[in-house]
């Protein structure tokens, strides 16, 4: 089966990285990760694991960084192929220009990421690939947007052990980040949630929110196997439905009991849910005050 690395400069457990590796591993490829600001490490690790493509999640700012990585990647390993997904190769896809980049992934990439590791594992095809951007001999094939995961719940878990088995702070840190649900219904004109939503034509699925049970069940998985002393929840809104949060609150409290953070709206807050959360647990509710006036 197909190998890829994972490469970032930043301190920091990716959901959106754990996600893909849960998925490729369950469909039986190879995956490892690496997090470092030398490129002597990163030639090491390489020079040991072998990856047929090492993948890069770049927001915009952190793809100068990544670009130079991969020039230098190239210039030691020219065999080796480089994907860029993220923010930047989404609302930026022109970065496939750069020298160094064989492919981008826009939007969602776990179909698309998953479909691209079986063509190089095959020697497939490798520029029809809905979700990716190829560049094949200097010639870039542009391919529409990829499909979005319906439902959530049939993701695997994310895998925290691609972080966890080389980074003993980040396994021992006592709070865990977690996500319930895609998709933001909101345009706010400073946020990227709105370009976002534009890429997908069926808007039909663009929120969809994991069930609460599945996500009782994905904390309590953490718990059984790491240090679990405070959970973050990172949805740009966690009260998005509530009938969805007041489900899952109750099950929270019963089943997992433990203090927990999360990012809400002002606008969809009452006293009724203001208590339900602190009840369940809840120590701190990020919002953002967006204007002034």
């Amino acid at each position: 089966m197909a190998r890829i690395l994972f490469v970032q400069n930043f301190f920091f457990e990716y959901l959106g990285t754990m996600y893909l590796s849960a998925l490729l591993k369950e469909k039986g490829h190879q995956c490892e990760l690496i997090i470092t600001k030398k490129y002597e490490d990163i030639r090491e690790k390489i020079e040991q694991f072998k990856p047929d493509i090492i993948g890069f999640y770049a927001t915009t700012g952190i793809h100068f960084w990544c670009l130079e990585i991969a020039k230098r990647i190239k210039g030691d390993f020219s065999d080796v192929k480089i994907i860029m997904g993220g923010p930047h190769p989404t609302y930026f896809p022109e970065v496939l220009k750069e020298k160094p980049i064989d492919f981008i992934c826009r939007g969602e990439g776990e179909k698309a990421l998953e479909t691209l590791m079986d063509r190089i594992d095959s020697n497939g095809k490798l520029t029809d690939i809905r979700g990716i951007w190829a560049k094949i001999n200097g010639r870039i094939y542009e391919n529409g947007i990829g499909p979005l995961v319906k439902d959530l719940n049939s993701l695997p878990f994310p895998d925290r052990e691609i972080y966890y088995k080389s980074y003993k702070l980040l396994r021992d840190s006592p709070n865990k980040h977690f996500i319930s649900g895609r998709g933001c219904p909101y345009e706010c004109t400073f946020c990227c949630n709105k370009a976002y939503k534009e890429l997908y034509t069926n808007k039909n699925f663009f929120i969809r929110r994991l069930s609460p049970q599945r996500m009782i069940e994905e904390i309590k998985s953490v718990s059984k196997r790491y240090v679990l002393k405070a959970v973050r929840f990172d949805d740009e809104v966690f009260l998005l439905k509530p009938k969805w949060l007041v489900e899952f609150l109750n099950l929270y409290k019963k089943k997992i009991n433990i203090p927990y953070s999360c990012l809400i709206r002002v606008d969809l807050v009452n006293e009724k849910i203001v208590k339900l959360m602190a009840e369940s647990g809840c120590h701190t509710a990020y919002f953002g005050i967006e204007s002034g006036n």
